[in-house]
């Protein structure tokens, strides 16, 4: 009988990844199953997930309460499952919350079940305990940034091994720039802004009034300035929802909605500047060479929290992997129309100081994070059947 894992992915940027290394395992392994919890990418890559993802997809104590009952319910579906499975393996991706409290009860049922954390739960930025509180319950944990393993190490956490951000591997090129100017019909003249407030609902919520407020005041550029918008499906009515209710203060600009991996790479390899929320998307940006300004708020009671907590002066990834303070970022009270827009304007004359040197600091990142085999999916797919051999 051939190896069975389980995956579980609980979050957009997640099923990505989990659709990536279903598709380097079995590049690896003639003999596979896999069953688990994900997305739309995931359903593509041949896993009918347990529940629908989305159920599992929430971030602070506002979105998190009203769906407390349900949450509680998909961690007892999907320990359920794994128990009923027999699988030989399970890979957490993402949502570390949720993925915790799975494996402390598969660790009871199930005590001699390898599991395998993929992208390392932060305990460089704030809570360093959990390093320890985690041990238990993952037999290793494959990080995405290259400085995590010494930190693990330093925290006696469970073995850590780097296996490289798939960003390294999914660069946008000539092919996706040229495609996507001729789909929306991009002149010379014109220039570009990519916009994400995020993959999560509650992000969008809180992100989309400010960052659209921010465009708003670019109100000398809007004559040359095309505006584009990754929307995920579960997110996509929200969105448009947020441009119709300003729809006033954007009269003039030029603002469109994309989805799909293709699109996205080609609006990174052809955007002028990016505003983002915090997350993976600040690495993809920095790696693709696009200057940008990260913005991003969470509920009150979450804030309080994590600024008591806080170990790092940057919550942006190129910044940390970088060890020093390349874009700009504005958090909390921070994240305002009218300080996101001052950032942003620089960034988007070609020839100013500010995007001048982003550019230039970005240019080491790609060295940094490379890894030898060159395809991170694939270099995780092998440590985890290394592990298991």
């Amino acid at each position: 009988m051939g190896l069975h894992l389980t995956i579980i992915a609980g979050e957009t940027s997640g099923d990505l990844l989990g659709a990536r290394l279903i598709a380097s395992l079995r590049r690896q392994v003639s003999d596979i199953a896999l069953s688990g919890v994900g997305g739309i990418e995931m359903t593509k890559a041949g896993i009918q997930s347990v529940f629908p993802m989305e159920d599992i997809a929430v971030m602070g104590l506002q979105q998190i309460l009203p769906r407390l009952k349900l949450i509680y319910q998909r961690i007892d579906e999907t320990v359920e499952s794994i128990i009923q499975s027999n699988t030989d393996a399970v890979v957490f991706i993402d949502s570390p919350e949720f993925a915790v409290r799975v494996a402390k009860r598969l660790r009871r049922l199930r005590p001699d079940l390898p599991m395998i954390k993929y992208g390392a739960p932060t305990v460089w930025g704030w809570r360093p305990g959990r390093a320890k509180a985690i041990k238990p319950y993952y037999n290793l944990i494959l990080a995405l940034l290259p400085f995590e393993p010494r930190v693990y190490q330093y925290l006696n956490g469970s073995e850590c091994r780097y296996v490289g951000h798939p960003a390294v591997a999914n660069l946008p090129n000539g092919e996706h720039v040229n495609e996507f100017k001729n789909k929306y019909n991009i002149t010379e003249e014109e220039q570009v802004l990519a916009l994400l407030p995020g993959s999560r609902v509650s992000e969008v919520n809180r992100l989309n009034a400010p960052f659209l407020e921010t465009v708003s005041l670019l109100e000398d550029k809007k004559q040359r300035l095309r505006v584009f918008i990754p929307a995920v499906p579960h997110i996509r009515d929200k969105i448009e929802a947020s441009l119709k209710q300003k729809a006033s203060t954007l009269d003039g600009f030029q603002i469109t909605l994309i989805e799909g991996e293709g699109d996205k790479l080609g609006l990174f390899g052809c955007a002028t500047a990016a505003l983002a929320a915090s997350g993976t998307v600040s690495l993809e940006l920095a790696l693709a060479g696009v200057p940008s300004v990260i913005g991003y708020d969470i509920d009150r009671w979450m804030a309080y929290f994590v600024m008591r907590m806080a170990k790092t002066p940057s919550v942006v990834m190129p910044n940390l992997i970088l060890d020093k303070p390349v874009v700009p970022e504005f958090l909390l009270h921070r994240c305002t129309p009218e300080k996101l827009s001052a950032a942003l304007q620089p960034l988007l004359d070609e020839t100013s100081e500010d995007r001048l040197n982003q550019i230039e600091a970005f240019k080491s990142l790609k060295d940094i994070m490379s890894i030898e085999t060159g395809d991170p999916s694939s270099e995780t797919a092998s440590q985890i059947l290394d592990f298991l051999s």
